[in-house]
C-alpha cells in the first residue's frame, strides 16, 4: 500500500506542477511579466516562471568555455 500511495502521490504532484507551470506561463505572457516568484516571509523564495528570452545559460557557457580554453 505504501508503494502504491507513493506512486499516486508522485503522479498527482507531476500533474499539479504541470498545471501550475502552464498557468504561470500563460499569466507571464498576458501580463508581460519576466519573472513570477513565490514568496514566504522568513522562508525561501522560488522562481515559478521565467521569461525564456532572458535565459543566458548558453551565452554564459560559451563565455566560460572560451575563458577555460585560454
Amino acid at each position: 500500500l505504501e508503494g502504491s500511495f507513493a506512486n499516486k502521490e508522485a503522479e498527482f504532484n507531476k500533474s499539479f506542477l504541470k498545471k501550475l507551470d502552464s498557468y504561470f506561463s500563460k499569466l507571464g505572457k498576458e501580463k508581460n511579466y519576466d519573472y513570477v516568484f513565490v514568496y514566504s516571509k522568513g522562508g525561501p523564495t522560488y522562481i515559478v516562471y521565467a521569461n525564456e528570452n532572458l535565459n543566458i545559460t548558453n551565452y554564459t557557457l560559451k563565455g566560460l568555455n572560451s575563458q577555460y580554453k585560454k
